[in-house]
C-alpha cells in the first residue's frame, strides 16, 4: 500500500484530482481533512470525501453524524446519508452538516462524522472526523489569578489576588503544595 500526504487548495481540485486517482494502489474513500473546526452558527463545507484508485465501477458509502459533546438538534443538525460515484467520477462529495447558534455560552463542543458500509470499494484513513463547534457566545464566567507569578522574600506573606468575570456567584477550592522552596 502506498501512503500519500496531500493538501488541496479548493479551487485547484478538479485539476488535482486525475493525478491523486492514480497514485493510490488501492481503491478507497476517506476524508480529505481528518480534524476540522468552525464558529457555531455556521455551515460546514469542509466535510469532503475523495476517491482514490481504480474509477471504472460505481461505488458509495454510508456516513453518520453523532457522538462528541454536542447535541443533534441543538448544536448542529445532520444525521445519515449516502455519497455515491458513478464509474468515471473522482469528483469530491460533500456531506451536509448545520452548526446551529444556540446563544447559550457553553464553551466549545464537538460532533463526530463517521464513514461507514462502504460498496465495492474500502474505506481508507481517516474515515472518521472529530468537529470542533467553537462557541461564539459570550464566555463563561472564569476565576483566574491576577498575575502569572508572585515572588516574595522567606519569612513575609504574599497576597495572591484571584480576579472573577461574570455575573454568576462562583467558589474556588485552592491547595497549597510544597515546591522547591
Amino acid at each position: 500500500i502506498k501512503k500519500i500526504s496531500v493538501t488541496i487548495i479548493d479551487d485547484d481540485w478538479e485539476n488535482i484530482a486525475p493525478t491523486l486517482s492514480n497514485t493510490s494502489s488501492v481503491d478507497k474513500l476517506l476524508f480529505l481533512k481528518d480534524n476540522l473546526s468552525v464558529q457555531e452558527g455556521n455551515d460546514v463545507t469542509d466535510l469532503q470525501v475523495i476517491r482514490l484508485g481504480n474509477t471504472s465501477k460505481s461505488v458509495s458509502v454510508q456516513y453518520s453524524i453523532n457522538g462528541g459533546t454536542a447535541t443533534e438538534g441543538k448544536d448542529y443538525t445532520g444525521g445519515t446519508g449516502v455519497l455515491r460515484w458513478q464509474a468515471g467520477d473522482n469528483s469530491l462529495k460533500s456531506i451536509d452538516l448545520t452548526i446551529l447558534d444556540d446563544e447559550e455560552s457553553e464553551g466549545n463542543e464537538t460532533v463526530g462524522v463517521y464513514l461507514y458500509n462502504p460498496t465495492r470499494i474500502n474505506l481508507g484513513e481517516p474515515n472518521r472526523v472529530t468537529l470542533a463547534i467553537i462557541d461564539n457566545d459570550a464566555p463563561v464566567d472564569t476565576v483566574q489569578f491576577a498575575e502569572d507569578n508572585y515572588t516574595v522574600e522567606e519569612g513575609q506573606q504574599v497576597t495572591l489576588i484571584v480576579n472573577k468575570t461574570g455575573e454568576e456567584e462562583a467558589s474556588v477550592q485552592y491547595f497549597v503544595y510544597n515546591g522547591t522552596a
